[in-house]
């Protein structure tokens, strides 16, 4: 009987708590889907929309067989696949002819974002919660789903930062779960929906080295190249390889200015209104050369810092800090590169009190 009345209010005040937690869940989710329904940044969106419109009709192998903005596509083959996947879901459900003008195809390609945006809350959730229980993976999720910029990012913005994110998480839980052909394939994932996400390819070599040897590495290798295979395949098939090759060139050509608005410290050295072309130089160096040589540096203390160590709480916080060393030492960042970092932060969060604050 006594059993009974202590109980009784402890599973009323949990099952209250757990009802307030979905319903936090449900109104990020529920901001996320009105603010689809608006036009966002409209140069972007409708970069997107022909892009959509241009795998789902002529097929992933001609998405960079044309001329930039409209008939090429300056994202990885991977985001040309979803993006077809799309395309054709729009075209059978809305407009067999594939109107670019009609609400439901912008709505269609935000929600592809808000989709992944789930599926990192989800990931989130699982994996903090198998090591700090119920309420730790709840908080830790909802970092990410009530983040302001987050929901401004993918919602209203409509960029797919969330895709290639959501990867890059799988990739680090992998990496510390000592699963290293998960990690490698996730990674490439990452990369092939947004190149920012090589970035952590030394980290990942590294970790996979120092946790689970050659062989472990030769797994991971072997995965990653499995996935980039199947990404290119359609080009080898229909022998667009070249076109397909000439993708990175496009993508380092664009915006190629200090800071494309991303308040980093190219942003510091020259904050005017206008975006400055960063074919400057400071003394023997050029702006992009001394970025690439600061991030040297500091991927090198990282691991120099990492090694001998490189247990679960380290190397989340390795793998975070980079990603914000990237967006604050490069030149050519813009200001949504930072968006990889705030997954990895959700997760390492609950292993240190001090990461709370950040």
């Amino acid at each position: 009987m006594t059993l009974r009345v202590e109980t009784r209010p402890a599973q009323g005040k949990d099952r209250l708590v757990t009802v307030a937690l979905v319903g936090l869940f449900l109104v990020a989710l529920a901001v996320r889907l009105y603010l689809a329904t608006l036009p966002g940044y409209e140069d972007d969106t409708t970069h997107f929309k022909w892009w959509t419109r241009l795998v789902t009709q002529e097929g992933l192998s001609q998405a960079y067989s044309g001329t930039y903005p409209q008939t090429y596509a300056i994202y990885p083959p991977l985001m040309m696949f979803f993006l077809k996947a799309v395309g054709h879901l729009y075209q059978g459900l809305f407009s067999p002819s594939f109107a670019l003008d009609a609400p439901q195809l912008g709505f269609m390609n935000k929600g592809l974002g808000i989709v992944f945006d789930l599926l990192t809350w989800v990931a989130i959730f699982l994996w903090v919660r198998k090591w700090k229980g119920l309420r730790a993976a709840s908080l830790a999720a909802l970092a990410l789903a009530l983040n302001p910029a987050i929901i401004f990012d993918v919602a209203y913005w409509g960029q797919p930062d969330s895709i290639h994110s959501f990867f890059l998480l799988l990739s680090m839980i992998f990496l510390v779960d000592r699963k290293p052909a998960a990690s490698w394939a996730s990674l490439a994932a990452a990369a092939l929906v947004k190149p920012q996400a090589w970035v952590f390819l030394p980290l990942v070599a590294a970790v996979t080295v120092w946790r689970s040897g050659p062989k472990g590495l030769a797994q991971g290798v072997a995965a990653g190249t499995g996935v980039s295979l199947v990404a290119v395949a359609p080009f080898l098939l229909h022998n667009t390889l070249p076109q397909l090759l000439t993708l990175p060139n496009e993508i380092y050509g664009a915006m190629a200015v200090l800071s494309a608005n991303a308040h980093n410290i190219w942003w510091l050295y020259s904050p005017g209104p206008g975006l400055v072309p960063d074919d400057g130089t400071i003394g023997l160096l050029s702006y992009r050369n001394m970025g690439l040589l600061l991030l040297a540096v500091f991927y090198g203390f990282s691991l120099w810092r990492l090694r001998g160590r490189p247990e679960q709480p380290q190397i989340l916080a390795t793998a975070a800090f980079l990603g914000f060393s990237f967006f604050m030492l490069l030149t050519r960042v813009h200001e949504n590169h930072m968006f990889m970092v705030f997954p990895i932060l959700a997760v390492c969060m609950v292993s240190n009190a001090r990461w709370r604050w950040i």
